[in-house]
C-alpha cells in the first residue's frame, strides 16, 4: 500500500465521529456488503456502526436496518483484520 493511501486512511478513521454517516463494508459467509451506517462506537481497534438499510432481502443473508457490525481500523503495522472489504469509508467515496 501506498504512503499515500496509508496517510488518507489514517486521516479519516481519526476524524470519524459518532453519529456521523458512513459506508461499511463488511463479508458474511463469504459474500461482500456494502451499505450506508452510521458510527454508534469507537474504539482503539475497531468501529461499531449500524446499518442504514436493508440488506440481502429474500436471502438467506438479509441483514434488517438498525444492525450492528464491527470492523476493525486501520492499523499499519498489524495484521488486525483490516482490508479494502472490512472498513469504514467516507459517504463522498
Amino acid at each position: 500500500m501506498r504512503t499515500s493511501s496509508i496517510q488518507a486512511i489514517s486521516s479519516f478513521e481519526t476524524g470519524v465521529q459518532i453519529g456521523q454517516p458512513v459506508w461499511v463494508r463488511f463479508t458474511n459467509g463469504h459474500r461482500f456488503f456494502n451499505a450506508p451506517a452510521t458510527v454508534v462506537r469507537i474504539s482503539p481497534k475497531s468501529f461499531s456502526v449500524t446499518i442504514n438499510a436493508a440488506l440481502a432481502e429474500g436471502t438467506a443473508y438479509y441483514t434488517p436496518p438498525g444492525t450492528r457490525v464491527n470492523v476493525p481500523r486501520f492499523v499499519p503495522t498489524q495484521r488486525n483484520g483490516w482490508s479494502a472489504n472490512n472498513r469504514i469509508a467516507p459517504t463522498e467515496a
